[in-house]
Order: structure tokens, then C-alpha cells, then sequence
């Protein structure tokens, strides 16, 4: 595990297919649910606050580039807080997520193009896929997304240009018409999102150049931010707001759109397939980071004994967690949001403080 290397452009493509995954597909319908025609500058917002993120990353990255997140807590916090304390609270994170990105995708299968499939059919599958991506390692993961990655944003692309001609701007005018507020509530379903650059801390050992962290987690919360904001400017554009606030999966509904163009037909099975394989990735990088965790907060030397058994409970998890697709939205609107910028923001802010009021540096700080 400690050998494991990836080069900066791996990593840039592993965080912006990690954020970019399950942001685009059904947050846009409620974000403009919240912001309006404003929820495009609602995605900067929220960008901004991931560069945040990338700034305390970038600063541990700096002074500790030997040690991940959990490395720095047990010098800074010490061994009984961090593994009684800090060790608990990221791993139900990373774990909780990872199970709430297969329920995600299992609901949209299961709602999109087999309604009559079970849902435990779709999570159990794509648990497996994951656990053998995990088995393989952190490289393997990476390398792996190279390809995933290359259609995550081909096939968006090749989506919206041929929908340009559908688009019309002005449905985005006014701009700030109500004030700052709608910004502000279009940016907190989002935010946490963008703060998932914070998987960056945890392999900042693994990185080839560990003082790249910061220019590289700028690198993918900008392209992400680039890929959400295209996302709602076009649904905005060629849908309005209302129709847009009330879609279930609406980017699924712009690769329909593109019938309407009067070119190819309805693409979103290219969306569903291109979604999943990138959801399979984001999952496949919080599981790692999870039992990577594990390791760390019991001192085992090896992650991979713990896969299956893991992959059990992550599979009940993701069953169990959530009652309905309405419950999940909550969980999005109301409950992400605040744990996720807690994890992502303040509890990394806080180890970083007290490292740096103790005077304390890595072995090549």
C-alpha cells in the first residue's frame, strides 16, 4: 500500500471523475430548485469553497508531504484522539458515502431502464466491480479512470454541442434579480460536492510529487465547476427553470433532448453507461480511502483481508440507508451540505492549526 505511486495527472483525473460523477446527474434539478437562473453562479460559489479545501489540502501537502490527513492528526491530536476520535468519524464518512453513491445508482437503473429489477441486484453488482477495483490498489484505480475519464467528458461534450442550437441564453437574464440569497441556496446542495477534494489528504503519500496537491486539486474542482456550470446553462437554456426544479434525473433528460436536435436519437443510455462507470470509480476511491482508514486507525499493514467482508456491509448500507429516492434528496439538501463541509473543511482545518501552533513538520517538511 505504502509503494503505491500515482503521477499528478492521475490524480487530477481520479478527483475530477470522483467530484464531476454524481454531481451532474440529478443535483442541477435541485440546485435550480433552490437558485433559480442564478444556480450557475450558485456552482462558483460552491467551487470557491472547494478551492478552500484545496488551500488547507495544499498547506498539509506542503509541511507534511510524508504523512496523509490521518498521519498529521496522530502528530498534531495524538494517537488516542485521532483513533478513538478522528479515525471513527472519517471512516463512517468515506464508508456512509460510498454507499450512498451505489444506492444512488442502483435508484437510477432501477427508475431509468429496469424498473423491474431489484435494487439489491444493481448495488450487489456494482459492489463487486468495486471491490475488485479496491483489491487492485490505488494504481490500478487510477489507471482504470484514464479510460473512464476520457468518456465522462466526451460524451457530455458531444451532448451539449449538439444541443447548442437549443439553447437560449436569455432564460439565464436576469441575472441577481433576487439579491445574493438564491446564490447561497443554490450553492449549498453543491458544496459539499466540490469539497470532496478532500480525498486528496488521504493519499498525499501516494502522490509522486506530494507538493503538487494544491495545483492539482484546483486543476479538478475548475473542471468540475466547468463541467456543472455547462450542465445548468444548457438545462436552463433549453428547458427553463421550472421544468428544469422539477426534473428527477435532468441531465438523463437532456441526452433525450438531443431527438428534438433532429440528429442520432435519444442518448441516454450513452449518459446512464457513461454515469455508471464514473459512479464506480467514485465509489472504488471513498471505499479505499475508508479501509485505508482502518488500517491506519488499528496499525494493520494490509487493507485487502478487509475487502469482502467490507463489501458486505457497504452493501447493506447502501440497501438500508435511504427509504425512497425523496429521502436521499433530503439527506442531499439538509444533512450533506453541514457533515460534509465539517469532514471536508473544518476537522482538517483544525488538525492543520494545531500542527502548525506546535511547530510541527514531516520528515521532509
Amino acid at each position: 500500500m505504502q509503494g503505491e505511486k500515482i503521477n499528478g495527472r492521475q490524480a487530477f483525473l481520479l478527483l475530477s471523475t470522483t467530484i464531476v460523477a454524481t454531481l451532474i446527474l440529478f443535483i442541477p434539478s435541485l440546485a435550480v430548485a433552490q437558485g433559480d437562473r442564478d444556480t450557475w453562479l450558485g456552482t462558483l460559489l460552491a467551487a470557491t469553497v472547494g478551492l478552500v479545501v484545496v488551500g488547507v489540502v495544499a498547506l498539509l501537502a506542503a509541511r507534511f508531504p510524508d504523512r496523509n490527513l490521518f498521519g498529521v492528526s496522530e502528530k498534531a491530536l495524538g494517537r488516542i484522539i485521532t483513533r478513538g476520535l478522528v479515525a471513527p468519524l472519517y471512516f463512517l464518512f468515506f464508508f456512509y458515502i460510498a454507499a450512498a453513491v451505489l444506492r444512488e445508482l442502483g435508484d437510477v437503473l432501477t427508475a431509468s431502464l429496469m424498473p423491474e429489477t431489484p435494487l439489491l441486484a444493481f448495488v450487489f453488482m456494482t459492489s463487486i466491480l468495486v471491490a475488485l477495483a479496491v483489491l487492485g490498489g490505488l494504481e490500478v484505480v487510477a489507471r482504470l479512470n484514464e479510460i473512464v475519464f476520457l468518456i465522462l467528458v466526451t460524451a457530455p461534450a458531444f451532448i451539449l454541442l449538439l444541443l447548442l442550437k437549443e439553447v437560449q441564453f436569455e432564460n439565464l437574464l436576469p441575472a441577481l434579480a433576487g439579491g445574493f440569497t438564491p446564490v447561497i441556496r443554490a450553492a449549498v446542495p453543491q458544496v459539499g460536492f466540490f469539497g470532496e477534494v478532500v480525498v486528496l489528504a488521504f493519499i498525499i503519500p501516494q502522490l509522486e510529487k506530494p507538493r503538487q496537491a494544491g495545483a492539482i486539486g484546483a486543476g479538478a474542482v475548475a473542471f468540475s465547476a466547468l463541467m456543472m456550470v455547462a450542465t445548468i446553462v444548457w438545462l436552463v437554456g433549453i428547458f427553463g427553470v421550472q421544468q428544469v426544479g422539477a426534473f428527477l434525473l435532468p441531465t438523463l433528460t437532456l441526452g433525450r433532448q438531443v431527438l428534438v436536435a433532429g440528429f442520432l436519437t435519444g442518448l441516454d443510455p450513452l449518459v446512464v453507461a457513461v454515469w455508471v462507470a464514473g459512479v464506480t470509480v467514485k465509489a472504488s476511491v471513498f471505499f479505499y480511502v475508508a479501509l485505508l482508514v482502518v488500517v491506519q486507525g488499528f496499525g494493520l499493514r494490509e487493507y485487502r483481508p478487509l475487502v469482502f467482508p467490507a463489501t458486505l456491509l457497504l452493501v447493506a448500507l447502501s440497501i438500508l440507508q435511504f427509504a425512497s429516492t425523496f429521502e436521499f434528496s433530503e439527506f442531499v439538501l439538509k444533512t450533506f451540505p453541514f457533515w460534509g463541509l465539517t469532514m471536508e473543511l473544518v476537522l482538517p482545518v483544525v488538525i492543520l492549526l494545531v500542527a502548525v501552533l506546535r511547530g510541527q513538520r514531516g520528515e521532509e517538511g
